[in-house]
């Protein structure tokens, strides 16, 4: 196979495809809001303050940047997550804005954890969930 061939294009496009998948030390960053012990404690996330309330974590894996904003409430409570990532369409992959809302929070095992959460692309026609 020669460099700079389609099939080389879309073994690119899919690596990056995996990045917000793929893991980081066995955690992916879109779903920390069920493992909130490990937020702090991942050496290979970058944290961001982006704005109150707002921060960023980022994570390069395969050469690629993974990042993720979270956003919680005044109760510190993640409410909110938001990305863009890739999404195939076709034969292509597209940078997509994608995200997840996260409520009703209870109590297990004395860890407080999201009891509902939606998570969704948004394209053209609207909202994809």
């Amino acid at each position: 196979m020669r460099s700079g061939s389609p099939r080389d294009s879309q073994r690119a496009q899919f690596q990056q495809a995996l990045t917000l998948v793929v893991c980081v030390n066995d955690l992916d960053l879109a779903e920390l809001p069920w493992v909130p012990h490990a937020l702090g404690r991942n050496a290979e996330i970058h944290w961001v303050e982006v704005e109150d309330g707002k921060v960023e974590a980022s994570a390069k894996v395969l050469g690629w940047r993974a990042a993720v904003v979270f956003e919680f409430d005044a109760g510190r409570d993640l409410v909110q997550v938001s990305a863009l990532r890739p999404r195939q369409v076709g034969k292509t992959w597209v940078e997509t804005p994608w995200g997840g809302t996260f409520s009703e929070y209870e109590v297990l095992d004395r860890i407080r954890l999201p009891g509902v959460a939606e998570v969704y692309w948004e394209i053209d026609a609207g909202r994809f969930v």
